[in-house]
């Protein structure tokens, strides 16, 4: 028996859903790109209210163009729906999308820009029994589960200390960090915001903070300059061994512990195993869950109460933030 294909279209022509990748590009970084090569999907069209963007990301993934929701689900009818557009609009057309009633959604994070409005989005999407699926990257890298494997087995002994680096803004980028440290230590225990930088947002400033969970106490956050460069990098030390992520998230190194061939007595760490991450392949594995959610119901890796458990947290921190300015 043939294998269904189901039709998908995305809302918002920019970087991560149809611009950062080409068709013959090696790695799937958008959404129009994963559409475009997973077996069980095809990408029937594209809506962006710029109507250049949305002629230029038709052409270029081979598909028709729209300029507005109703015309695009009217004469498409997909079944699966990204909304990629820019936050400040999250929470319209996911809103919007439901009344068409498609059998999945994905949402770019954040979910939405406003706590209230995430969890008004979740309702809705319940009780229209709409699987939401939240784009937290991060959590659809095989190398960032395997970790995670290694923490839950006890690989790393005693989580002792974890850094993340990040630029442009705590809920835009900032909650990649908190979702991914949700994701691998387990419940939050407190937080505690440090410093922040203000050159990204001013609604979304950048930030510092010490952040506590069941399995590292020790997890900080450290705000980047964006206008120096981007960067994005997690950094965990465990009793027996280090893991650290640069480049974007797209390189792993492995450190080992081992007896200090300089200092008799002492140990230390000692370079490993050196590889790309699946960073490449995340947004395919992300297609692949909602397929498979779809057909066999399997567990929906990253949802909208994931999304607005960061969101949650990155409002916290925002919070204490404004009030250690107020009290300056």
């Amino acid at each position: 028996m043939k294998e269904k294909v189901y039709r998908a279209a995305l809302i918002g022509c920019g970087q991560i859903g149809a611009c950062f990748d080409w068709p013959d590009s090696k790695n799937i970084i958008t959404h129009a790109k994963a559409y475009f090569r997973h077996p069980r999907t095809r990408l029937v069209g594209v809506m962006d209210i710029e109507a250049d963007a949305a002629k230029m990301a038709g052409e270029k993934w081979r598909c028709n163009s729209y300029n507005d929701i109703d015309t695009l689900f009217d004469e498409e009818q997909p079944e699966i729906i990204s909304i990629c557009a820019p936050d400040e609009y999250h929470y319209e057309y996911l809103m919007d999308v439901i009344r068409f009633r498609p059998k999945a959604a994905i949402a770019e994070k954040p979910l939405t820009k406003e706590v209230e409005s995430s969890r008004r989005i979740i309702a809705e999407y319940a009780k229209a029994e709409l699987p939401l699926f939240v784009n937290y990257s991060r959590r659809y890298d095989e190398t960032v589960q395997e970790v995670k494997g290694m923490i839950d087995k006890g690989e790393f002994g005693r989580i002792l200390h974890v850094s993340i680096k990040y630029t442009k803004g705590i809920l835009h980028n900032g909650s990649h960090a908190v979702d991914i440290a949700n994701y691998l230590f387990g419940d939050i225990l407190s937080v505690e915001t440090l410093s922040g930088i203000c050159n990204h947002n001013e609604s979304d400033p950048t930030l510092s903070a010490y952040l506590s969970y069941e399995k590292c106490r020790d997890v900080f956050l450290m705000a980047c300059d964006a206008q120096s460069y981007s960067v994005f990098e997690l950094d965990i030390l465990g009793q027996k061994k280090r893991i650290y992520f640069d480049e974007f998230g797209w390189k792993y190194t492995e450190y080992v512990v081992e007896d200090s061939s300089l200092y008799h007595g002492y140990r230390e760490l000692c370079r490993g195993e050196h590889r790309n991450t699946g960073l490449g392949t995340a947004m395919m594995n992300l297609i692949k869950n909602v397929v498979n959610h779809l057909e066999r119901k399997e567990e929906i890796l990253c949802m909208g109460k994931d999304a607005l458990r960061a969101q949650e947290i990155c409002g916290d921190l925002l919070k204490s933030y404004l009030e250690k300015r107020k009290d300056a």
